[in-house]
């Protein structure tokens, strides 16, 4: 019985170094398939595999990708521009208000106000606008005050806006457009609004460079139906994304949570 015993622990051994063995390769084989298969920052081929978000926020999409997404690209132009500069402003007070002694209002206009960056377009003391809301369209009004805040951090101005309401139109709190006539300029670099992506940390446009797609910032002026005056982040001649930006952001935002694409 020995010599027979001795043999089954021989081949017990051979069996269980043998399925080490498999789980080994087996093991090594699946982490090969999970590093392959998702989004990594060493090179993406841009011409096959999944997309990918590299470390210098490079959003790699390859061929089929970019076709299922019908991507349009086009050039930033420069050019003679005329537009108006939109601007979101909030009525702080209403019409029928009665004025304090030494206050600017008066009784029958309302009062809208807007916090603009150091980078933006601030409009002047004195400037017209035209006022559109939800149910209301273009209806003239005129800058009042202008006032720089010291303690903001980014360097914001108030710009106020004096409305005639003696219909009282405007309630309080309630959101306008405040639409700003500007200037010719011959050297303006303007792109398609369905090329600007706006979101809660700026505004963007996604440039066209080696192997994908940079989202990059910009600042905006004036604008018209078909064009957006942009005054910073952009050059002439570059390649930007003029459709669809929405779907590259969701398309970035799944590959920054780890789910991949």
């Amino acid at each position: 019985m020995k010599p027979f015993y001795f043999v089954v622990l021989g081949l017990a051994g051979c069996c269980l170094t043998s399925c080490d063995s498999a789980k080994s390769e087996s093991s090594s084989a699946g982490s090969q398939v999970e590093t392959n298969a998702g989004p990594v920052n060493a090179k993406p081929d841009p011409h096959s595999g999944p997309p990918a978000l590299t470390e210098e926020g490079i959003l790699v999409l390859p061929e089929e990708s970019r076709k299922a997404m019908a991507i349009t690209i086009g050039p930033v132009q420069q050019k003679t521009f005329a537009g108006a500069q939109n601007l979101s402003f909030q009525i702080f007070r209403e019409a029928d208000e009665k004025p304090l002694p030494g206050q600017m209002y008066r009784p029958g206009f309302a009062y809208a106000m807007t916090l603009l960056g150091s980078k933006a377009a601030v409009p002047k003391q004195g400037q017209g606008a035209l006022i559109s809301s939800s149910d209301l369209k273009n209806l003239t009004a005129h800058v009042v005050a202008i006032d720089a805040l010291p303690g903001s951090a980014a360097h914001q101005s108030e710009v106020v806006v004096e409305i005639p309401d003696k219909e009282h139109r405007f309630e309080l709190s309630q959101s306008c457009t405040a639409s700003f006539p500007a200037e010719a300029t011959t050297t303006a670099l303007v792109i398609p609004p369905s090329a600007l992506l706006t979101i809660t940390p700026g505004t963007f446009a996604y440039v066209s460079v080696p192997n994908g797609f940079k989202r990059t910032p910009v600042t905006v002026g004036a604008a018209t139906a078909y064009e957006i005056q942009i005054l910073e982040g952009l050059k002439p001649g570059d390649e930007i994304v003029t459709n669809p930006v929405q779907i590259l952001w969701l398309t970035e935002l799944k590959l920054k949570s780890g789910d991949g694409a």
